[in-house]
């Protein structure tokens, strides 16, 4: 999983209608930390997920009434072979 603290985020607010399913993106930026990123999240919307990596058991839930099934941001702890940090060119 990549580093919470120093990775970029792309972050986006996006919308989808229960009846009909469509949806759409509101308005997406970058930013530095994953900290920053939830932040941002939580003053769009009431709850959210965000993803440390591209498989579905890095996501991770906040904000109210989220997804049982994942577990709730912040991480306990670094992954058991540490964080990822891309490295500088």
């Amino acid at each position: 999983m990549t580093d919470p603290d120093t990775s970029l985020f792309w972050v986006s607010w996006q919308w989808t209608d229960s009846e009909t399913g469509e949806g759409g993106l509101v308005e997406e930026v970058d930013l530095v930390g994953a900290h920053a990123a939830v932040a941002w999240g939580i003053l769009r919307a009431s709850r959210g997920l965000i993803r440390l990596g591209h498989t579905d058991d890095t996501y991770f839930a906040f904000g109210a009434d989220v997804e049982r099934s994942l577990p709730r941001w912040p991480p306990k702890g670094p992954p058991a072979d540490g964080w990822w940090t891309p490295s500088e060119k």
